[in-house]
């Protein structure tokens, strides 16, 4: 219901409180008439033919008429009709849709203040409702518009409004246009469902807009291009509100007649104050003002890290946003004068939200939040987003600060060693900065073959000028009694010379033409070692360069291989090849989901009676692709093919099965096998059964999250994407207090069973702001088959104190928040009652109080806590129903 109270009521109200008052209604419409008051309205009529517009310059479809505003139980309404029979307009052209549009020109005009209207929009294509402000006998685009509220209907909810400024030259020609705006999107229903109030406060070089007492964008003369004049500190200003009928137009879903309701529209000045910037450490403090606009600049740096991207040599990098329209040429340039790839800029920037993203050399090349938003599931640097079609970062610009960033990603470029072979390996490096270290003590074995030494001897030994020809100090070791020693030591790099000797000395290696491997100085011959890195040396024979000589069949193919055997002695034999090229058999798929499958086969190896295995598969093939498409991807098996008769490789590869993941959902398949032998014949590619995938995991739909108490969230959802088998569902801390966020945690242990669509979450913090997301599984038991993504993430404030009863103040807004010292409260008391207003501090002292007797209206006030420990505070308002309250944040 509408609160009504006369005026000599509001009058004493404001004379009573003018202390503790920003604002003063200066002129207001409350529509609690049977008609439109001409004393402060004027209808717009026609087409804008009148004034040599178009479809009043939008080529819009309506013709304005007067009877198609009504006022009526408390309110304005503008009616949209259709007109079946047409009107005609002055250029005697006929228009199908009847609607209404009422402005204050002539009548009232203003400059600066508060400027609301609360009103009910609609939904529906081709509705364009609007409240918006024109000057007074001023040309446009030149002398500026102030687009209060816009939003455009549709077939579905209307769940975004905007707002603008425009600005421009004259006379207008194409390109001589500029204007700044913001979308605000609701996160569930429509701005039709219900009333909103949509407001500007409005000072001099500063425009804020408010929906619902929450401020959501601002303006700045150092947000429009240069070379236009910023025109909202001249001239007068009047006010209009229309319903519109776009050039598109409405479509068959559209209902007619429709309506958009207008509560009231009120104009309120600033009251005895100076504004301006009031922060001594800002760029532009005032000292003059008393009253802080929000208008205070700060120095900003910017140091971007280029190392850990794809970005390919730019020449120049820009800040863009729409605080220049996103240009990407001549304003916010980055410089990186020392070529590090790590580009830096200092910027003086209005206070408050700065959103922006980086681009390079006009747009050729630019970050890109949302590819690396959903492959991380990492959102948390670019609130600004619908998670597929934009990303932009944010900050909060209260102070000088610097700003560190990873060209297009939320973590930090961590420069450092990439070489795990390092001695300083950094397993969270992404860009190695050339700081790798190495050791310069490494590992090596020592391998001797003492098989054609035949003189009695109990222990191989190692001498050289490494351990200064020890004698017996190293002394060789044989696990396996196979008559090959072994040593292992730790030797720093660099090139050393040895031999192999025994029992102190008792025999030594006579090294004279053996080959390659001595040194031959001062008439003596040593081995000779070069030192690099972890080494293991072959296995040398006694008074040799190589490894000792074995006769026998060298040839694995054969049934008398002999794996020792190092030269061929010509008695290899065969038997009959069992292979022939054998087509592979078996061939079936398993564990099919949506996005991979796994491809069975027979083990193709074949053995002989004795066990000896004469048919050897050394390599298998898989190909697949969707049916009706002729690009094969495939998989292989073992590597390389054929069998190497110098190497002595051959696979034998024992596979029969191939998990083949990144498949499409929803599709049918078609696959083929092929399997090579190691006496080089092949079977042909054979093929498989078709298959099909499974469709995605639908997740979960609409989900919310709540605080039902000061320490329990309810989240909930619903089916309507489809069934699936459990849903896991995360939060985490979202808020002020903690700005870089917190770890999530789960909720609900190891899932929620599907048929089950709520879930409480307890121990939650009172007062503090949280984010949560869902993702579904199909699988039972987990597993890869679940949902694509998270959902959307939900975001939710816990409440501080239980409400008990009907709640009977509205508008509630603190502002700025955080804040420094003052905090400006405002809200409405749309009964007559007892008030109590108090900030309570974490631990439950009373900082400021303040009682209203049987009070009615709007209340505002400056709580001044500049004194008090920095911290979170409470807002308590304590009314004849509840307690209603809200956290503070002073910095």
């Amino acid at each position: 219901m509408k609160v009504k109270f006369s005026f000599l009521i509001f009058f004493l109200f404001f004379s009573c409180y003018t202390y503790s008052q920003n604002w003063n209604l200066i002129w207001n419409d409350e529509f609690n008439g049977s008609e439109l008051d001409t004393t402060k309205w004027i209808h717009e009529i026609g087409t804008g033919s009148q004034y040599g517009l178009y479809g009043w310059g939008n080529s819009e479809l309506q013709y304005y008429q007067p009877q198609n505003t009504i006022i009526d139980s408390g309110y304005a309404k503008i009616i949209a009709m259709e007109e079946p029979n047409g009107i005609i307009d002055s250029w005697n052209t006929a228009y199908y849709y009847s609607s209404s549009k009422i402005t204050t020109m002539g009548l009232h005009d203003f400059k600066y203040g508060k400027i609301q209207a609360k009103i009910k929009t609609v939904d529906g294509e081709g509705f364009w409702p609007a409240f918006w402000m024109l000057p007074t006998n001023g040309s446009w685009p030149c002398d500026g518009e102030i687009d209060i509220m816009e939003q455009w209907g549709n077939s579905g909810l209307t769940h975004t409004t905007t707002g603008a400024a425009h600005v421009g030259l004259c006379p207008f020609s194409q390109g001589q246009h500029a204007y700044n705006s913001f979308q605000n999107s609701l996160s569930s229903g429509s701005y039709a469902d219900d009333f909103h109030i949509y407001e500007i406060r409005w000072d001099v070089g500063y425009i804020a807009w408010y929906i619902d007492g929450v401020q959501v964008y601002f303006l700045t003369p150092s947000m429009f291009p240069s070379q236009y004049t910023w025109p909202f500190d001249s001239n007068n200003w009047y006010l209009m509100l229309n319903l519109a009928i776009t050039s598109s137009g409405p479509n068959s879903n559209t209902i007619f007649p429709s309506q958009i309701l207008v509560d009231w529209v009120r104009v309120y000045e600033n009251v005895g104050l100076t504004p301006g910037c009031t922060d001594i450490n800002a760029q532009n403090y005032n000292p003059n003002a008393d009253i802080d606009n929000y208008t205070c600049e700060y120095v900003v740096n910017f140091v971007l890290d280029v190392n850990c991207s794809s970005i390919s040599s730019p020449n120049q990098i820009n800040i863009s946003g729409p605080s220049v329209n996103w240009s990407c040429q001549s304003n916010y340039i980055l410089d990186d004068t020392n070529g590090d790839d790590i580009w830096i800029g200092s910027f003086i920037i209005t206070e408050g939200n700065f959103e922006y993203l980086y681009c390079s050399d006009n747009w050729s090349q630019s970050e890109n939040l949302v590819a690396y938003g959903q492959s991380s599931g990492d959102w948390s640097c670019m609130p600004i987003t619908d998670y597929t079609n934009y990303a932009n970062r944010v900050i909060d610009i209260q102070s000088d600060t610097i700003i560190y960033n990873s060209w297009g990603s939320c973590q930090d470029c961590i420069s450092g060693c990439t070489d795990p072979g390092a001695s300083n390996y950094n397993i969270n490096a992404f860009h190695d900065d050339g700081s790798c270290l190495y050791n310069t003590s490494f590992s090596v074995t020592f391998q001797l073959d003492m098989n054609n030494f035949n003189l009695p001897f109990t222990n191989p030994e190692i001498n050289g000028n490494f351990n200064g020809w020890c004698g017996n100090c190293w002394s060789m070791t044989d696990y396996d009694g196979d008559n090959i020693w072994d040593y292992t030591v730790f030797l720093n790099s660099g090139t050393y010379e040895f031999k192999f000797s025994t029992d102190n000395w008792t025999f030594q290696e006579s090294l004279s033409n053996i080959g390659n491997c001595i040194v031959n100085s001062w008439g003596y011959h040593n081995r000779l070692l070069s030192i690099s890195s972890d080494t293991v040396l072959d296995v040398v024979c006694w008074e040799s360069c190589s490894s000792c000589l074995y006769l026998g069949c060298t040839d694995p193919l054969a049934s008398n291989y002999d794996a020792n055997a190092t030269i061929d002695d010509g008695t290899c034999s065969y038997g009959p090849s069992l292979c022939a090229g054998s087509a592979i058999t078996g061939l079936s798929v398993s564990d099919i989901i949506h996005d991979r499958a796994t491809f069975n086969f027979d083990n193709m190896n074949t053995y002989d009676a004795t066990g000896a295995q004469v048919c050897r598969v050394d390599q298998i093939r898989i190909k697949y692709r969707p049916v009706g498409t002729s690009s094969w991807s495939q998989k292989n098996m073992a590597q390389p093919t054929g069998y190497d008769a110098v190497t002595g490789i051959c696979n034998s590869t024992q596979n029969t099965a191939k998990i083949t993941r990144n498949l499409m959902s929803s599709t049918t398949y078609e696959w083929e096998v092929k399997v090579w032998y190691c006496d080089g014949q092949n079977s042909g590619f054979v093929a498989g059964p078709n298959f099909t995938t499974a469709d995605d995991c639908p997740n979960v739909g609409n989900l919310t999250a709540v605080g039902a108490n000061p320490t329990m969230a309810t989240f909930a959802w619903d089916n309507s994407n489809g069934a699936y088998s459990f849903v896991r569902l995360k939060a985490r801390v979202d808020s002020i207090s903690n700005p870089t966020g917190s770890d999530f945690f789960q909720i609900g242990g190891a899932g929620v069973s599907y048929g089950i669509y709520t879930k409480n979450k307890q121990n939650m913090v009172p007062g503090e702001t949280y984010r949560g997301q869902a993702r579904t599984y199909c699988d039972p038991n987990g597993g890869p088959y679940r949902s694509p993504s998270w959902s959307p993430l939900v975001f939710w404030t816990q409440p501080t104190v239980r409400i008990e009863g009907g709640i009977s103040i509205a508008n509630l807004d603190v502002y700025p928040n955080p804040s420094r010292d003052v905090f400006n409260v405002a809200f409405t008391s749309e009964d007559v009652q007892d008030l109590e207003v108090r900030v309570i501090n974490v631990v439950g002292e009373v900082v400021y109080t303040e009682s209203l007797q049987q009070f009615v209206g709007e209340y505002t006030k400056l709580i001044d806590l500049a004194e008090n420990t920095k911290g979170v505070y409470f807002l308590e308002i304590t009314t004849n129903t509840g307690v209603v309250n809200k956290k503070l944040m002073l910095q």
